[in-house]
């Protein structure tokens, strides 16, 4: 009986290749947050969901009929790069904002818009459920092509 030949140089140099890609990654968000190019949220509730933010009303402003003014916030005009989103003490999930903004895109009908907020900021945005969390993170229709 004969096997086939497994050629293990050529599985060290793909695995290396793939180890250096991943570094390659982590020096790029370091030196994006010595620039301070990443946005930080927080999960209060350590329920695994995300909360997005879109828009929101400072200080409850009402135009002249008394409705809302919404302003775009959060996702809609960050200059960071990465999402770092604090899902309990010293456990976090580190996204491109692109990756984000390419999911919101693609399941925009899909997803479950909702406000929250307290008196002095009410906000609009995306709440992700646990196993979109998840999609989004692993899915690889986000995956951000660079040209």
């Amino acid at each position: 009986m004969q096997t086939k030949h497994f050629d293990i140089h050529q599985a060290f140099i793909a695995d290396l290749t793939y180890g250096e890609h991943a570094e390659n990654d982590v020096q790029e968000l370091l030196m994006t947050m010595a620039q301070g190019h990443v946005e930080v949220k927080a999960d209060r509730y350590r329920n695994g969901r995300m909360f997005i933010e879109t828009h929101h009303n400072p200080q409850n402003r009402r135009d002249a009929k008394g409705e809302r003014i919404w302003e775009k916030s959060g996702i809609k005009v960050t200059h960071a790069t990465w999402w770092i989103y604090v899902v309990s003490p010293n456990c976090m999930h580190v996204i491109p904002v692109q990756r984000i903004k390419n999911y919101l895109t693609k399941n925009r009908d899909k997803l479950r818009k909702t406000q929250s907020g307290r008196a002095d900021n009410y906000a609009h945005g995306y709440l992700l459920m646990p196993d979109q969390v998840l999609d989004m993170m692993l899915n690889a229709a986000y995956d951000i092509v660079n040209d």
